[in-house]
Order: structure tokens, then sequence, then C-alpha cells
């Protein structure tokens, strides 16, 4: 019963923090206050508010200082670019509660490049997928558990529920929710 309240409170984090995501994917990052206006004000809060919500995210699975450091320079990395990706495959006319899934897999190799512990399994994740660090975070430290009790793991099948509706900036759009995944 702990377990599932432990779960519950992590997938009630992971959206609050999405929805600063989806607030910021909207939102330029290099604002210049030459002019302060409420919209670049709004825009900084935000994106200062994502980043605590990260850290203290990161604090809770004991990531080190320098580990935090390099997934925020990541998410910071995504979100710069998200307004030019545009997502792959997604349904052209969705409707507003479609679940669309995608399933991205990563060969043992390249999902351990970098190292094999949780902070860099999320690092590369997030990297390769151009995923949210915090919807990663509690993936890469389940994935990193598995690693150190199965070395027979060619790779892993990571698959996520988008669900398409009205972000918090009043736009509609895909936001990554639940996850799943499996060892091959």
């Amino acid at each position: 019963m702990k377990k599932g309240k432990i779960y519950l409170a992590l997938i009630c984090l992971i959206s609050l923090l999405t929805s600063n995501i989806a607030f910021a994917a909207e939102t330029p990052q290099n604002i210049k206050l030459d002019f302060l206006t409420s919209e670049c004000a709004t825009a900084t809060t935000y994106t200062k508010q994502h980043e605590e919500n990260l850290k203290m995210l990161m604090d809770m699975y004991g990531y080190t200082e320098d580990e935090q450091n390099i997934l925020l320079k990541i998410e910071q990395e995504r979100l710069n670019t998200l307004n030019t990706i545009s997502p792959k495959a997604f349904p052209t006319n969705p409707e507003v509660g479609d679940v669309y899934k995608q399933t991205y897999t990563i060969g043992i190799n390249t999902l351990i490049a970098g190292g094999n512990s949780a902070a860099q399994i999320a690092a590369t994740i997030a990297k390769q997928f151009n995923l949210p660090v915090a919807v990663v975070l509690n993936l890469a430290s389940a994935i990193a558990a598995d690693l150190a009790n199965n070395k027979n793991i060619n790779g892993v099948k990571i698959t996520v529920d988008y669900t398409y509706g009205p972000t918090n900036d009043g736009v509609l759009g895909w936001t990554p929710g639940y996850m799943t995944y499996e060892l091959y």
C-alpha cells in the first residue's frame, strides 16, 4: 500500500512538472529584459520554478549537484529547441483527450555509453528522445536497478503515452505522461 502511495505521489509530481514544461515550451527562453513586461517576467518566473521543481525531484532521487547541473543543461537545451522540432508520427487531427503511444527503442551500448548510473541513463534517454527530464527521472532509476540485477540485456523499449489537450498556457498540444519500459 505504501509503495502505491509513493507511485501516486510521483505521478502527481511528474504531472505538476510537465505542466510547467508545457508552459515553458511555448515561451522563449532567451528573453531580454530590456523592456520589462509582465510577459517577460512571467516567463522568467516559470522557467525558474521549473528548474526548482526539477532540482527538488533530483534531490529526492539522490542525484549529486554535478549530475543535476548536467540534467538541467539537457532540459534547457530541450526547451530551447522545442519549438523547432515537430513531433514525429503524431495523429494529424487529434481531439481533446486522445492518447497516442510512442515507443522508443535504445540499444544497451547507447544507453550506457555515458555510464550506468540513474542520472547518466536519464541524461541519455532525455537527450536521445527529446523527452522532459522530469518524466525520465523515475524511469531511469528503475532501468538502472534492472541493469544492475540483469546482465543479459540488449536494450530497452520505452513507451510514452502522450495526451492531447489544453496546456496551462491555453493552447492545445501533446503532453507526455504515463511511461513504461521493457528490457529486451
